[in-house]
Formats: structure tokens, C-alpha cells, sequence
């Protein structure tokens, strides 16, 4: 038995007897790394564009022998557009014989469905395999913007028959604002 990957020689020496004499041989044998599989999914898989989805990544091993907890990081490679919360995450064992981590991705281009790739690195001295996954996401459109219109009048206090220039201000509350465009419509109540 051996606990990590390599090719021992297995050495066998006869020390003789009375009639024969000392001899040795030796044979290479190969351990070879734990196999992995590395499973990507995210949720919700159609976010909404600059919304996050949580991308939760799972490394199996999928050995013949005695399985355990791979360990080491994931890297993530995105082909699209968007923004991760984190480039990579560390492993946290979830069973006897798998780990996980995650990170968020907000999606920003609706025209493409991003794929994100995930690479599994072992840590040193780890007797698994590196492997990887991907995952395709399909966004939806983006939730409309908050906005507040404030209307002012200068001056606010008039006689009948004067004119007053009124202004109106029309401000994007939302956490990742822009500036409004479009037209703003002009109404008068009697008062």
C-alpha cells in the first residue's frame, strides 16, 4: 500500500544458505493518481442581466480504489460577458468522496449566453487528478431601473396670466444607475 502516486521498485533479497547462494530482484510497480470529475452548475440558470447566480462547483473522485475528499482550488475562465464575485475558490470536503466551493457570476450582455469553465488544481502532495467542467448560462432581460421625478417651478408663487419655467428631474435609484433617457410628459391640474 501506498499512500501517494508513484512507481516503487519492490525489492526481494534471498540471503542464501549452506548451498545456495545470495540473490536479489526487484520489481517497479505504478501507482497511479486518483481519477476526478468536475461538475459546474449554477442557479439560477437564466438570471436576470445584472443579476448574480450562484455558481456552486463539485469535484468527485471516481477512483476503483478507497475513495476520499479531493482537495486543492478551482479556477474559473469565462468565454462571454459578465463579472465573478472571485476568479478561484478552495475546495471544502462536502462527502467521503467529493469537495465543493462556490462563487456568483452577474451576467452583463444579453446577446450571449456565457459559458464558464472550471478547473480543478490539486494541492500539493494531493494524490488526485486535475479534471474539468463547464456550464452554459442563458440570461434574461434586465429588470427596469428605479426612478424618482422631481418637477420645480421658478418662480413657485405667480400672478394669473404670468409664466413660470418648470423643471423636471428624473434620477436612476437603482445600485448600478445610468443616466435616463426619453421624454418626460407635462400635465397641469387645476388648483
Amino acid at each position: 500500500t501506498q499512500s501517494e502516486a508513484g512507481s516503487p521498485t519492490i525489492t526481494g533479497t534471498y540471503s542464501g544458505d549452506a548451498h545456495e547462494s545470495p540473490s536479489s530482484g526487484g520489481s517497479s510497480v505504478a501507482f497511479e493518481k486518483r481519477s476526478t470529475t468536475t461538475k459546474l452548475t449554477c442557479a439560477p440558470s437564466e438570471p436576470l442581466l445584472g443579476t448574480p447566480t450562484t455558481c456552486t462547483v463539485t469535484v468527485k473522485d471516481t477512483s476503483s480504489a478507497t475513495t476520499s475528499a479531493p482537495a486543492g482550488s478551482i479556477s474559473f475562465t469565462l468565454i462571454g460577458n459578465g463579472t465573478f464575485s472571485s476568479g478561484t475558490c478552495t475546495l471544502v470536503a462536502a462527502s467521503a468522496s467529493s469537495s465543493s466551493c462556490s462563487v456568483e457570476f452577474t451576467p452583463t450582455l444579453k446577446e450571449q449566453n456565457p459559458e464558464i469553465v472550471a478547473e480543478y488544481t490539486p494541492s500539493a502532495g494531493n494524490d488526485h487528478e486535475g479534471s474539468e467542467g463547464s456550464y452554459v448560462l442563458h440570461p434574461g432581460a434586465a429588470l427596469p431601473h428605479s426612478t424618482s421625478t422631481a418637477v420645480s417651478c421658478t418662480p413657485s408663487s405667480l400672478q394669473v396670466g404670468t409664466q413660470t419655467t418648470c423643471v423636471a428631474t428624473v434620477i436612476d435609484t437603482s445600485a448600478n444607475a445610468v443616466s435616463p433617457s426619453g421624454v418626460v410628459s407635462v400635465s397641469a391640474s387645476d388648483g
